[in-house]
């Protein structure tokens, strides 16, 4: 049996964060509290299997310890600025 596969799972949270204003489209109106909520509640989500994915990665590849703090930040770095310019487009656009 295959193991569970986490992808699938950001990829559709990423479908429903950029897609995520239609929901809350509510005659003519936005409600921004509600979406920025859900937003940082998917951002939380999403950073931690990000996280535990990455750390799978590093003992699959056998990583070095040190390798690994480059590995780390490099991933979290990249997410963070792809979270980010959702929220822009989400809250501004």
């Amino acid at each position: 049996m295959e193991s569970f596969n986490p992808t699938y799972y950001l990829f559709f949270l990423f479908f429903v964060m950029f897609n995520i204003h239609n929901l809350f489209f509510i005659g003519g109106t936005y409600m921004p509290s509600l979406i920025i909520g859900i937003f940082f509640i998917f951002s939380a989500f999403i950073l931690f299997n990000m996280n535990s994915m990455t750390y799978r990665l590093c003992i699959q590849k056998e990583i070095d310890e040190e390798k690994q703090d480059g590995v780390y930040r490099t991933i979290n770095i990249c997410i963070t600025i792809l979270l980010l310019s959702a929220y822009v487009k989400i809250s501004y656009i």
